[in-house]
C-alpha cells in the first residue's frame, strides 16, 4: 500500500471548505478557474502540454501569451465540468475519506510492512506532512518519508519523485516482491496437486 499526499484528513482542511465553491462558479468564471488553482497542486508548467506546438510558429514561447494560458485553463475546465467535479469533492473525497477514517478508528489495519507514506513538503491544497505522521500512529511499522521539494500531485513531477525508488528504499517494495513470489509458488503447488489428483483419476478409470 503507498499513500502520496492522501486525503484522509480532508474533513476540517480549507479545501473541504472552499472546493465545493468551485462548482457553483459561473461558467465563465469557473473556466477561468484552473488558472489560479493548478498551481497550488505543485505542478509547474501545467499549461504547456494543452497550450502545445503550433506548427507554424514551433514549440510553445518559455512565457506563454495571458490568452493562450486562459485557453489552456478552459480546456481543464471543459476536461472536468462542474458537475463531474461536484460529484468527485462529494463521493470520492467527503465520503471516501470519511469511509476510510472510520475504518480505521474502528481499528481496521493494512499491511503495515509494506505500506508507505509519502508528504509533499510544499503541499499547498493539503496538511499532508502532518496526515501522514497520524496514519504512521494508526498503522504501526508503516514508512514515512517527507519529500521536501514535492507538492501535492507530486506523482505528475519526476522530478520531486522516483516512486520506485523510493518503494525500493522504504522495503514495501521487497515486501510486495517477496509476497507475490509466496502467491505464485502456492499457485504452482495447487496446480501440480490439481494435476497429480488428475492423473490418478485417469489411472483408476483404466
Amino acid at each position: 500500500l503507498c499513500l502520496v499526499t492522501p486525503a484522509t484528513g480532508y474533513a476540517g482542511s480549507a479545501l473541504s471548505t472552499l472546493a465545493p465553491l468551485l462548482p457553483r462558479l459561473p461558467r465563465g468564471v469557473y473556466r477561468a478557474a484552473p488558472y489560479a488553482v493548478t498551481p497550488l497542486f505543485g505542478k509547474r508548467d501545467w499549461f504547456r502540454s494543452i497550450v502545445g506546438e503550433d506548427a507554424t510558429t514551433g514549440p510553445p514561447p518559455l512565457l506563454p501569451s495571458p490568452a493562450a494560458v486562459l485557453s489552456a485553463s478552459g480546456a481543464l475546465a471543459d476536461a472536468l465540468p462542474a458537475e463531474a467535479l461536484a460529484w468527485r469533492l462529494e463521493e470520492h473525497l467527503r465520503k471516501g475519506s470519511a469511509a476510510v477514517n472510520g475504518l480505521l478508528a474502528a481499528g481496521g489495519r493494512a499491511p503495515a510492512s509494506s505500506t508507505l507514506l509519502l508528504a509533499g513538503g510544499r503541499d499547498l491544497v493539503l496538511a499532508s506532512p502532518a496526515e501522514t505522521s497520524r496514519l504512521q500512529q494508526r498503522l504501526p511499522g508503516s514508512v514515512r518519508k517527507l519529500l521536501p521539494s514535492a507538492g501535492h500531485a507530486c506523482l505528475d513531477d519526476a522530478r520531486s519523485l522516483n516512486l520506485r525508488l523510493e518503494l525500493a528504499q522504504s522495503g514495501v517494495l521487497s515486501a510486495v516482491q517477496r509476497a507475490h513470489a509466496g502467491r505464485r509458488r502456492e499457485a504452482a503447488e495447487a496446480a501440480e496437486r490439481v494435476a497429480a489428483e488428475a492423473s490418478e483419476a485417469e489411472g483408476g478409470e483404466t
